[in-house]
């Protein structure tokens, strides 16, 4: 997950870019390809990594909480906060921004689930 997160952090600016100077059918499916290949190794092991994180006897509920309060903040603001990127900035490749947020928080995220819970 840490190395999907790295690419990510390395990759959203050059590939929206390259859409956005390029903007072909051909260029939308490879970016999006990419980026699907990105976040399929990451949220491949997510829930193994989350279901160890809590006991047995609360996991379902501990599963249910986190991962949609995640997806919640950070997936149900993103079209209010890729508008407001596009228009202060006036670029159309603002979503890197956000993307490459993303990607920081969730590597500062691994950082501490491995500190802490010694996962790997």
């Amino acid at each position: 997950m840490t190395y999907a997160a790295i690419a990510a952090l390395l990759l959203a600016w050059p590939l929206l870019q390259l859409m956005v100077t390029n903007p072909t059918i051909p260029t939308l499916i490879i970016v999006i390809a990419l980026l699907g290949v990105l976040m399929a190794f990451y949220f491949g092991p997510l829930p193994a990594l989350l279901s160890s994180l809590f006991p047995a006897s609360i996991r379902g509920t501990g599963l249910a909480v986190t991962y949609n309060f995640g997806v919640t903040l950070l997936g149900g603001i993103a079209p209010l906060v890729l508008t407001w990127l596009r228009s202060v900035t006036g670029s159309l490749n603002a979503p890197s921004f956000y993307y490459m947020a993303i990607a920081v928080i969730s590597l500062v995220g691994l950082y501490f689930v491995r500190t802490r819970y010694n996962q790997r």
